[in-house]
């Protein structure tokens, strides 16, 4: 037993030795446990920072879109939201306007000046043609040649262009007095028509239709609007020739008096564009404004369909309801604590990839705050683009909107960390700033997968560039 009993130098020795190694232990612990509260604080706060250059302030309706663009995701009402929709207001009050019928003015002065040339005409010629009244019936009847030498020297002219043979035939058939009654009949059926309205067969009024084109907004000489049916020149000439067939007369006195009076039936419609306009602005007062409600979770714009004006005005109702709601909840709404959990997410699995594997990232601090260093700074370039697309430069100049997703500089930061610290870490920050990005980007997949692949290219390509640095900075 004594064989293995301790002498006292080594009993002290010992004890020397128990009594050091109980005194370092709670140093040794307590920097270890200071060493790994730094560590936890740089991650904490690296994951922080990220949320706010990323998302903070961001709006939740994705990057912005112009009319006529071909949308890259689908944007989704995160609230409830109501608008006034002016296109859907405008298209009501365009329909409203083609509905109220044109205003038309009656012009009679054609009708007047005719009658009036009718009834001093009739009453000269009676003039002319007296004779005694023993007179031969013979002798009495008047001449195309006498009725032609008297429009001659007549002081109106013949500005109707009469035939001297109607003239002669309803005098000589008629008698003076029945020839003057039967003409001033002819001008009050004519002043019918007149007063009916009569158009251009060749205008805008004809419609093609073979029926009559009624019109309920015609005002006549008295400025009152009634309700009408007005007559084409052929529906008014036939019109006269009926009315006129009724008359007690022999046929060729009939077509004699449809000859004169047919060549005074002009179109009298004049439109008036001010009653019109004053009708269509009375009927447009009485359009409400139409409002539009979406729902949560309704659908305002479809991934890969091309931007209507319409889903352009209803994504612009929903940009301003965002940013009442946003300014009211200091801008952390719904979507922003997503995808905060979700980048906090990204950083831990980050951490947990740095302590598995045998990274010099994973016990130097230094090269950890580099490396996050110049993810944040690539983070703020990507939030400044983003930031830009939604400017005023992107709605003056919108070839700016399809160029974003090719213009983020999403290599920039893991080209740098390549070069600096190593291929590993250089892949590691690539998934964080696509996978951010993507977020950024309305959640956007392709935007994803493509921020990668030029990524793992862009750090393949640095990687002769990585070894040649650590070849310099060795010394044996």
């Amino acid at each position: 037993m004594n064989l293995f009993k301790k002498s006292k130098k080594q009993q002290a020795e010992a004890d020397r030795r128990r009594r050091r190694g109980t005194k370092r232990e709670p140093i040794l612990k307590s920097v270890f446990n200071r060493d790994s509260l730094t560590s936890f604080l740089l991650y904490l706060s690296f994951g922080i920072a990220s949320i706010f250059i990323a998302f903070a302030g961001l709006s939740s309706a994705g990057p912005i879109v112009q009319k006529d663009q071909v949308s890259r995701i689908r944007i989704t009402a995160e609230i409830p939201f109501s608008y006034i929709s002016d296109i859907r207001t405008s298209e009501q009050l365009e329909d409203v306007s083609k509905k109220v019928p044109p205003v038309f003015r009656l012009d009679l002065a054609p009708y007047k000046n005719f009658r009036s040339y009718m009834e001093r005409l009739i009453i000269d010629l009676a003039e002319f043609a007296k004779v005694p009244e023993n007179t031969p019936e013979k002798l009495a009847r008047l001449e195309e040649s006498e009725i032609q030498s008297f429009l001659n020297e007549y002081a109106a002219g013949n500005p109707y262009n009469l035939r001297t043979s109607d003239l002669a035939t309803l005098y000589n058939q008629l008698g003076r007095d029945r020839c003057q009654a039967t003409i001033n009949e002819g001008l009050i059926i004519i002043g019918e028509i007149f007063r009916k309205g009569v158009y251009q067969e060749d205008s805008a009024l004809n419609m093609n239709s073979g029926q009559r084109l009624t019109l309920f907004n015609v005002e006549d000489e008295l400025g009152n609007l009634q309700e009408v049916q007005i007559l084409s020149e052929e529906e008014g000439q036939r019109t006269l020739r009926i009315q006129l067939l009724a008359l007690d007369v022999p046929r060729e006195s009939t077509v004699g008096i449809v000859r004169i009076l047919r060549s005074a039936l002009v179109p009298n419609l004049v439109f008036d564009s001010d009653r019109t306009q004053s009708h269509i602005q009375e009927a447009q007062s009485m359009v409400e404004a139409i409002l539009i409600g979406v729902r949560e979770g309704d659908t305002i714009v479809e991934p890969n369909s091309r931007v209507t004006a319409i889903q352009y005005e209803q994504l612009e109702a929903y940009r301003d309801a965002l940013r009442d709601s946003e300014a009211a909840d200091f801008g952390l709404d719904t979507l922003f604590y997503e995808r905060a959990l979700l980048t906090l997410i990204l950083v831990m699995g980050a951490v947990f990839f740095l302590k598995s594997s045998r990274s010099k990232v994973q016990n130097n601090q230094r090269l950890f705050s580099l490396s996050g260093a110049i993810i944040l700074f690539n983070l703020l370039l990507l939030r400044l683009v983003i930031e830009l697309g939604d400017g005023v430069i992107a709605e003056t100049t919108p070839i700016i909107l399809h160029l974003i997703p090719y213009i983020m500089p999403i290599i920039l930061g893991p080209m740098i960390i390549t070069i600096l610290v190593g291929i590993g870490p250089g892949i590691l920050s690539v998934g964080l700033i696509s996978s951010i990005s993507a977020m950024m980007q309305g959640n956007s997949l392709s935007v994803l997968l493509l921020s990668q692949l030029v990524g793992l290219v862009a750090i393949s390509y640095c990687r002769n560039t990585a070894q040649k640095s650590l070849c310099l900075t060795w010394r044996p």
